[in-house]
């Protein structure tokens, strides 16, 4: 990703994209806080039809999470995406994006233009994140940007995965985990959040694969 990052992706027979509505949960479990979707498993049948109804489901009484992580092998028609996609923009509390997602989805559209875009179908949140080049926020109360760390890149796979399970643990922890708290968080609280985020991403840039760091590594107990 942003240059560094390269490999062959299959997206056949996987548990990820056969997953249909009936293999859904009737009701999760009370622990679970949030849901999380992303990439090419929302691009494709069947799974595309249950992550939605999933995500619609859970909206009303769960935190949920979308992040588009374009695989252009595997997406396959971006206009069909994007339209499904934007369809499922109210259900999210947040937005994770890519500036390389976005160049696919909305290409020659300024990042701020698209995250906007978002919130007005309904988006409460949307993170941007630019590589070398810092993340951004944006929510109902304010915007926030956090630098990205200098770092000796190795490779940049699981970087935006990092980024996003930092991103929900540290919102989980500050209490700030829920579509109403965050859409009211301003900057200093969101600035701090995505600098966690862009740490734990920048860490796991530093060496080979999908390798995402400790809590210790992040000096975090």
């Amino acid at each position: 990703r942003h240059g560094a990052g390269r490999g062959v992706l299959y997206g056949e027979r996987g548990a990820d994209t056969d997953i249909a509505v009936s293999n859904l949960p009737t009701l999760l479990p009370a622990e679970v806080l949030a849901v999380h979707v992303g990439g090419f498993p929302m691009a494709v049948e069947p799974a595309k039809i249950a992550y939605a109804t999933l995500i619609r489901r859970e909206a009303h009484q769960r935190f949920v999470s979308l992040d588009p992580n374009i695989r252009v092998s595997l997406t396959g028609d971006i206009a069909i995406f994007r339209d499904h996609f934007e369809g499922l923009c109210s259900a999210a509390a947040l937005i994770k994006a890519s500036s390389e997602d976005l160049g696919f989805l909305y290409p020659g559209t300024d990042m701020a233009t698209v995250a906007q875009r978002w919130r007005n179908l309904g988006a409460s949140t949307v993170v941007i994140t630019d590589g070398p080049h810092g993340a951004f926020a944006v929510n109902a109360t304010d915007n926030a940007f956090a630098e990205t760390p200098a770092v000796q890149v190795r490779d940049t796979v699981g970087a935006g995965d990092s980024f996003m399970s930092a991103l929900l643990a540290t919102l989980a922890e500050r209490d700030i985990l829920g579509r109403e708290k965050l859409a009211q968080a301003d900057a200093a609280t969101l600035q701090p959040v995505l600098a966690f985020a862009n740490s734990a991403a920048g860490i796991t840039c530093t060496r080979q694969g999908s390798n995402p760091p400790s809590r210790a590594e992040l000096g975090v107990s």
